[in-house]
């Protein structure tokens, strides 16, 4: 889950205005939440910390945790480009600088071409798990299309 930290880092980055507002909204202490742990046996579970799934504020705070991460990875993708050409490849850092996403509540769509798709997912799933948050290999899906013509 995300934790007070990244959101609170993230919204003093993008909205810096909005930080002290969110900031008060966190109290000190745990919010006890019930998850159900047998039929009809709810049980709390103090949760420190973290953005609740739910809450008013949870999807635009989760917004602005993710393109933390999103922007991370594009510096990355950006570096790793200005890797290859420097080492003389063009053709990859075509591929690099290709890379598109784009961000809805939850969910991250990723455009990369096949060719660097396994390194792409591997600098992803290390900038969310920076922010405490698991690339979910259930959810994912791959569609694969066509190649970048400067991929080939």
């Amino acid at each position: 889950s995300v934790e007070w930290p990244d959101a609170l880092d993230a919204c003093m980055r993008l909205v810096p205005s909005l930080a002290p507002a969110l900031a008060a909204m966190w109290g000190p202490g745990a919010v006890s939440i019930h998850v159900e742990t047998s039929r009809n046996n709810w049980s709390p579970l103090p949760v420190y910390g973290s953005l609740l799934q739910g809450v008013l504020y949870g999807h635009s705070v989760f917004c602005l945790v993710i393109s933390i991460a999103l922007a991370r990875a594009t510096f990355t993708f950006a570096a790793t480009a200005t890797e290859c050409e420097a080492q003389g490849n063009p053709t990859h850092a075509a591929c690099w600088r290709s890379i598109l996403h784009w961000a809805y509540v939850d969910d991250i769509l990723l455009q990369i071409p096949l060719d660097i798709l396994g390194h792409a997912l591997q600098v992803i799933k290390t900038e969310l798990a920076l922010l405490k948050l698991q690339l979910e290999p259930s959810k994912c899906r791959c569609h694969i299309g066509g190649h970048c013509e400067d991929c080939n």
